[in-house]
């Protein structure tokens, strides 16, 4: 198999002409990712924020949470609080014009790195 050749397309670039002279494969990589706290404790709260190509950005999102999660304040904005409400973790989503789940963020409990154990001996 001979070595991948990569070739970075950056978004913010004109390309006018874009010549491919060998066999080539295109995968998708992620342009936008969630900021924020990959797992929480019972209580905690955490501001989650997106970010395109590693650079924050403004846009607005329209926010929602599954199970034991609960947004704090709007659910609409450019970032969002979230608050961990019992300790099953749940699902961030960000969805804009239409396009539902647009990004999303699975946030774990904490739970299993804080059991403490306490009796006798």
């Amino acid at each position: 198999m001979e070595p991948q050749k990569i070739i970075e397309m950056v978004p913010s670039h004109l390309y006018d002409v874009f010549y491919v002279t060998e066999d080539i494969s295109i995968e998708e990589t992620p342009i936008l990712t969630l900021e924020g706290l990959e797992s929480m404790l019972l209580g905690v709260q955490s501001v989650y924020s997106v970010k395109a190509s590693g650079y924050p950005i403004s846009e607005q999102f329209n926010w929602t949470v599954t199970s034991g999660l609960q947004i704090i304040g709007s659910a609409t904005g450019s970032n969002v609080t979230v608050k961990a409400t019992d300790w099953s973790g749940g699902v961030l989503n960000g969805s804009q014009n239409g396009c539902t789940n647009l990004i999303t963020k699975t946030i774990l409990s904490s739970v299993a790195d804080n059991v403490f154990l306490d009796g006798p001996g």
